[in-house]
């Protein structure tokens, strides 16, 4: 999982500090990729780890709240705390406590 963030964070930092995946314009990959934002959320809450953000991906951490603050992706985009409800009832259904 942190290797697949540290490609995106390569990406961003390849941009030479652009604000989207394709640069000036929110773009293709910025619209497939933002709204997997939330679930971020649900895995460091289900999974009780944190993500580091601030030590190895700031330029993530920055463009999902970037991307987040554009209207059209706030009108689509799942509400993180909603998200892990559903992650933690989707745990408590396929995962046993054996």
């Amino acid at each position: 999982m942190l290797e697949c963030l540290g490609l995106l964070e390569g990406e961003l930092s390849a941009g030479g500090g652009k604000p989207y995946f394709s640069g000036e314009q929110f773009g293709f990959l910025d619209i497939v990729l933002i709204p997997n934002a939330p679930w971020f959320y649900a895995l460091e809450t289900v999974a009780k780890w944190k993500i580091p953000w601030d030590g190895e991906f700031p330029r993530l951490q920055r463009w999902m709240k970037r991307c987040s603050e554009r209207e059209s992706v706030k009108k689509i985009l799942q509400d993180p705390h909603k998200v892990s409800e559903y992650a933690i009832q989707l745990r408590n259904i396929f995962v046993t406590s054996d």
